[in-house]
């Protein structure tokens, strides 16, 4: 992929210092935003997948469709 290779002590907070945008999916009634994260960090609540006829809109299909496959990286606890 073209990756270059971090140290140990890099790794970990390089999300927070180049602002990654990323998201927790728990509930924000049970557990909310703490108030000293910062504003790329955020608690959305659930996600579901109740509708299995989705389609996405138009413009996202077309930027799905034009290159590769985007890469998916995700944790289940």
């Amino acid at each position: 992929m073209g990756l270059y290779e971090l140290a140990n002590r890099e790794g970990p907070g390089l999300a927070d210092r180049l602002k990654i945008p990323h998201l927790y999916s728990w509930s924000p009634q049970l557990f909310p935003k703490p108030f000293d994260w910062k504003n790329h960090i955020d608690v959305t609540g659930y996600c579901f997948l109740e509708d299995q006829d989705y389609q996405p809109p138009a413009d996202l299909a077309a930027f799905l469709k034009a290159g590769t496959a985007p890469i998916y990286i995700g944790f289940v606890l």
